[in-house]
């Protein structure tokens, strides 16, 4: 990227170059075809003919300069484009497995529905609804148009809406030990006493924080004593309970505990996805044509099993790679093996070794018998560090 970045700098240069220098010759000429109208109006015809001809060779000089400059600006133009095509693979295709969604219609315009519901367009997803074969069951539908109606109320600090899902499902809260309860009342609490409705904000404070307070006993007297300085709060002792992330905070749990209840996703699938796919195509599409050209370098193992014209993909049955992602959609529901690269399965589940790395138990056990039979005393070494240790020694993870 280093060097399409310099390249595109020194494009952006030279065109900016071109374009003065052009804009230059122009009012030049148009200055001088000027001179020579006003010489043809006059008497002087030997003085009109010098002005023609020495408008005809600055035509000619122009127009020479600026091809030189236009043949110079397309050289670079022609150099970004190389560095685009080395950097990025120009066909995409020839990686990619065109059946890989075959019979799954239903699945993507379901996915795609999703992530309309995330952006709360509802009458767009009805429209599409209505064209594919991808419709939402109405609950899902219900609570994801639920969900967007309370975020928006949110952004625009209006508790109402949250505090009615919340009052609703209180027992689910309790059971989740999330403090979404107290927090939203303590906001609700807060909101009243910034805006002067002291006698409201008390009343809030014994129906609801003194019933939810639990553990946070203290932080309940903290917010009484605030009720004295209501009136010069930001400056008081009692400003820490002005946070400016009260309502981002209280957004990013009502959402967690909201999708945690109703068994949706956090984030919308559709661009997980995408996001993840656009990490991990440029590191795959980069490992397949350093696998293609060896194996062109090895005998044209392509030519040879007759598969010259076909996508790589469809040449070689697997590859298994590593690519980065971001921290925030990492999740563990399934676990590769760091030796095999396979997936675990309840048959072949993860297994956690006395030095903490963790294996599949198909691995455990061909590490155990490469050196005799596989007893639960029989001592071998882990395959990532020198610790040694026995079947018996190893836990089984489950996530």
């Amino acid at each position: 990227m280093d060097e399409i970045n310099s390249d595109t700098e020194i494009m952006c240069r030279r065109q900016q170059l071109l374009s003065h220098s052009m804009l230059t010759s122009m009012d030049h000429m148009i200055s001088m075809v000027g001179d020579s109208l006003r010489a043809a109006q006059g008497d002087d015809a030997a003085g009109f003919g010098v002005t023609v001809r020495k408008l005809a060779t600055t035509a000619k000089e122009e127009n020479t300069k600026i091809n030189a400059e236009i043949k110079d600006f397309i050289g670079v133009l022609a150099k970004l484009g190389k560095s685009i095509d080395k950097t990025f693979f120009s066909n995409p295709a020839k990686s990619a497995n065109p059946d890989a969604f075959k019979g799954l219609s239903g699945s993507i315009h379901k996915a795609i529905s999703e992530h309309l519901c995330f952006d709360g367009k509802f009458d767009v997803v009805e429209t599409f609804a209505r064209e594919s074969d991808g419709m939402l069951t109405e609950d899902h539908a219900l609570h994801m148009k639920e969900l967007s109606e309370i975020r928006d109320a949110l952004l625009k600090h209006n508790l109402a809406p949250a505090l009615r899902w919340i009052d609703a499902h209180e027992r689910d809260l309790t059971e989740l030990h999330s403090p979404l309860s107290y927090n939203a009342h303590r906001l609700a609490f807060i909101q009243l006493l910034t805006s002067g409705k002291i006698h409201e904000a008390i009343i809030e404070a014994q129906q609801q924080l003194s019933r939810l307070a639990g553990p946070r006993l203290d932080d309940l007297k903290h917010l009484m004593g605030a009720v004295l300085y209501a009136n010069r709060l930001s400056s008081s002792s009692y400003r820490d309970i002005l946070s400016p992330t009260l309502w981002t905070d209280l957004h990013e749990q009502l959402v967690s505990a909201y999708c945690t209840i109703g068994s949706l996703p956090r984030e919308s699938p559709l661009s997980r996805c995408i996001n993840t796919g656009c990490r991990a195509i440029p590191v795959y599409q980069k490992i397949s044509k350093m696998l293609e050209t060896a194996m062109s370098f090895e005998g044209n193992a392509l030519t040879a099993l007759g598969k010259r014209d076909v996508p790589f993909w469809e040449a070689i049955a697997e590859t298994r790679f590593e690519f980065p992602t971001a921290v925030e959609p990492l999740s563990h529901t399934v676990f590769c093996c760091p030796v095999s690269k396979d997936l675990t399965t309840p048959q072949n589940p993860p297994m956690r070794l006395p030095c903490g790395h963790v294996i599949s138990r198909e691995i455990l056990t061909t590490l155990a018998r490469s050196i005799g039979h596989a007893s639960r005393q029989r001592r071998f070494k882990c395959p990532y560090c020198p610790q040694e240790l026995v079947l018996a020694d190893t836990v089984e993870v489950h996530f």
